[in-house]
């Protein structure tokens, strides 16, 4: 997913939230100061997009496995539909997928050499 999709997604989501709490300062603020600030925010906003942002690829920083790419999906709970789960699932085989391996890897070497006897 590039940039433009990214962002188009992400303005989507911020307008389905908006919509849901429609006297949410917090979120109308949030909106104008963004409107404010960059035109591409503006475009996005004008065309009411309402959309939610239930999957996508993600940008993360681990702190041993470094920077990884992951795809992800978000789960809305029925019961509290303000609660969302996050999974982040690397591709099998992928580098994300054997660079999240490796601290597992590295734990699992250092668990053997702290046991309690």
């Amino acid at each position: 997913m590039n940039r433009a999709e990214t962002a188009a997604q992400r303005v989507a989501h911020l307008c389905l939230r908006a919509g849901h709490h429609p006297g949410d300062p917090v979120a109308g603020e949030l909106a104008a100061e963004l409107t404010r600030a960059g035109e591409e925010f503006r475009h996005l906003w004008a065309d009411h997009l309402v959309k939610p942002c239930d999957h996508g690829v993600k940008l993360l920083r681990h702190p041993v496995a470094g920077l990884l790419t992951l795809p992800c999906e978000t789960f809305t709970m029925p019961a509290a539909p303000e609660q969302t789960i996050v999974a982040y699932t690397p591709e099998p085989g992928s580098e994300a997928a054997e660079r999240l391996a490796l601290p597992g890897s590295r734990a699992a070497g250092h668990a053997g050499r702290h046991r309690v006897r």
